[in-house]
């Protein structure tokens, strides 16, 4: 029976240069889609929605900086050097916060046409 051979896998440690198969030693191989999970759900939990902050709005957390600001400046033409400048509070990690919020919150939704398209 054929059986594909794993790739290997170059991990830079701080101390030193490892080499190690997929198998070896699972603690040292976050990478990939684990690392970009984990690197997700870091970013949104610097959102937060609280009623008494904002009236509910989703806001980077320890602001009053609401997500929709953020993109709409956006929208409007400044880039996340602007809105740092702008925002002395927010950190380069909070735009990417909002930037990912926005889009995990459209790829929640499901759209339906209100109107016939080939009209």
């Amino acid at each position: 029976m054929f059986r594909p051979r794993r790739p290997r896998v170059r991990l830079i440690l701080p101390e030193e240069s490892a080499t190690c198969w997929r198998s070896a030693n699972p603690t040292l191989h976050l990478h990939g889609a684990r690392a970009r999970m984990t690197r997700m759900s870091d970013l949104l939990s610097r959102i937060e929605i609280n009623p008494e902050v904002m009236v509910g709005k989703p806001v980077i957390r320890g602001t009053r900086i609401p997500v929709e600001i953020i993109l709409e400046k956006m929208a409007a033409g400044l880039t996340p050097e602007d809105l740092l400048l702008s925002y002395p509070r927010l950190t380069a990690e909070d735009v990417s916060a909002a930037l990912l919020f926005a889009a995990q919150s459209l790829h929640a939704d499901s759209y339906m046409p209100l109107s016939d398209p080939s009209r």
